[in-house]
């Protein structure tokens, strides 16, 4: 998917009306600071790898993973390495 920016966001409705939003990296330095949300979320890694941290542990995903995050859980995320460089940040 092409991307001219570091981060994109984007939205897209399935036929209920139910909002689907979804967030794509491609800097290895993004954070997301600690958040909740009222829904749950769904993480899949397509490429380079990402730790998703809750109650101060932290699992680190690779391209294929999906982890599945129930609502109301705080959590933060952090990009460990992007496909490009294979590098760690």
């Amino acid at each position: 998917m092409k991307n001219d920016s570091l981060n994109k966001f984007e939205t897209d409705r399935i036929t209920n009306g139910i909002e689907i939003f979804f967030k794509e990296f491609h800097d290895k330095h993004s954070l997301v600071p600690s958040h909740w949300h009222k829904a749950i979320e769904i993480n899949y890694i397509l490429e380079g790898s990402l730790d998703i941290i809750i109650n101060n542990n932290t699992t680190t995903l690779f391209p294929g993973d999906v982890y599945l995050i129930d609502s109301i859980i705080p959590h933060s995320t952090s990009i460990v390495a992007i496909a490009t460089t294979g590098k760690t940040s």
